[in-house]
Parts: C-alpha cells; structure tokens; sequence
C-alpha cells in the first residue's frame, strides 16, 4: 500500500511540476507580448518600416527614432532569446508575431540599420532576432493553410503598420 501511495504521490508531483512550468511559460509570454505592444515599440518598429518604404538612410532618422528603433529591436532580441532557450511556447510566438518579426528584419536589412548596427559593433547584431526571422519563414512556409494571409500592409506600396 506505501508503495502505491507513493507511486501516485510522484504521479501527482510531476503533473504539479508540468502545470506549473507551462504556465510559468504562458506568463513569460504574455509579458513579453505586452511590452512588445507598448506604444514606444510600436513607435520603433514603425519608424523602421518607415525607412525602408521610404528609401531612407539611417543617417535619415533624428537621434530619437534610432534610439526607438534600435529599443524596438532590442526587445524582439529579448523576445528571440527566450524563444530558442524554450522560455516561451514557440508555436505561439510564431503565430502571433512572426510576420512582423520577418518584416522587420526585412526592412532593417532593407534601410540598412542592421548593417549599419553590425558596423558598430564589429559584429552581427540581434543574432537571436535574425534567427527567429528565419525559423518564422520557414513556419509559414509549413504552415500556409494555417496562416492567414500576408495583410496587403506588409506587401510592397500597402500601408504601413506596426
């Protein structure tokens, strides 16, 4: 009997120890989701967008849309780290912030703020971002019957969104 006891006492410790370490993990996320949303990297992602619509230089940008831009990627940085560490559900950041991290990137590789970034650092910046971006193509190429579509905003002359 003390062994079955026993037995179900392990059962239920690793079903508390699951619950709670996907939870933590659905925490994690939704936190990252709500800072991603605040409206200063809104303001970042946009200006980036913005730039390479625009055909523009990052020399273009006054001293505060870099510092917006460059914070909006540095938190999409964060954002990639905790998902290839497996902090937060990959499949959930993928759906719901993979076209616009593909984007950004695109239009960072586009305008020229990431190379202008990589020069002065003396090396690749925002490595986890990047390969986030790649890990998201590829889920949507996987993935095209479960994806809505591009929004006419990400093609080329649409609207601009953040």
């Amino acid at each position: 009997m003390a062994i079955v006891l026993s037995f179900i006492a392990l059962l239920f410790s690793a079903f508390v120890f699951l619950y709670n370490r996907r939870a933590s993990k659905r925490d994690l996320y939704v936190r990252m989701h709500d800072q991603l949303l605040d409206a200063d990297r809104q303001h970042g992602r946009r200006v980036l967008f913005e730039l390479a619509e625009q055909n523009q230089q990052p020399g273009d940008l006054t001293s505060e849309e870099h510092r917006y831009a460059n914070h909006a990627l540095a938190t999409l940085e964060l954002f990639g780290f905790l998902y290839f560490k497996r902090y937060i559900p990959r499949r959930d950041a993928l759906e719901m912030w993979g076209i616009t991290i593909t984007r950004l990137v695109d239009a960072g590789e586009q305008s020229g703020f990431l190379a202008l970034r990589d020069a002065q650092n003396g090396m690749p910046v925002w490595p986890y971002l990047r390969r986030l971006a790649v890990d998201s193509r590829r889920h949507r190429s996987r993935n095209a019957l479960h994806t809505a579509p591009e929004p006419e905003s990400a093609k080329p002359g649409g609207h601009v969104q953040s």
